[in-house]
């Protein structure tokens, strides 16, 4: 019985492998990354990411001097709209991010902070079984 069970456990390992196995996208100076296993580098850190989190989608745009101008992350959260709200106000707080735009319309939380001249928004939107966030970022001048 125990032989049976290690073989069905080591048949079904591929299975669940690609379930969680990121798949990279590149074209040219635009990089998509479905089911990434961290944020887009450099640019929206692991701190943007909170607990209970899984990241769907992260996308990022490089230009000549390989930095990112413009990047996103798109992940699904458990926490409620508020503990989320409270997440990403203290993360920016902590970041020394200047909170330009606080608005809650219609099932969906937008929050959009400033730091020198870099932009960032989080759009939190409330479905039946998860909350949906998506945080751009974008650093103009490039």
């Amino acid at each position: 019985m125990n032989k049976l069970l290690l073989l069905f456990i080591l048949v079904s390992l591929p299975v669940f492998s690609e379930e969680i196995q990121e798949e990279i996208y590149q074209f040219e100076n635009l990089r998509i990354i479905k089911k990434p296993t961290s944020a887009p580098g450099g640019v929206i850190t692991s701190d943007f990411i909170c607990d209970k989190a899984t990241l769907i989608q992260s996308i990022e745009l490089r230009n000549v001097s390989d930095m990112s101008p413009e990047a996103s992350l798109f992940l699904h959260s458990t926490l409620t709209v508020e503990e989320l709200i409270r997440f990403y106000e203290s993360v920016f707080l902590a970041r020394e991010w200047r909170i330009l735009q606080k608005d809650n319309r219609d099932n969906k939380f937008v929050l959009l902070g400033e730091r020198s001249k870099k932009v960032m928004t989080v759009l939190i939107r409330d479905e039946k079984d998860y909350r949906a966030v998506k945080i751009f970022y974008r650093r103009p001048g490039f």
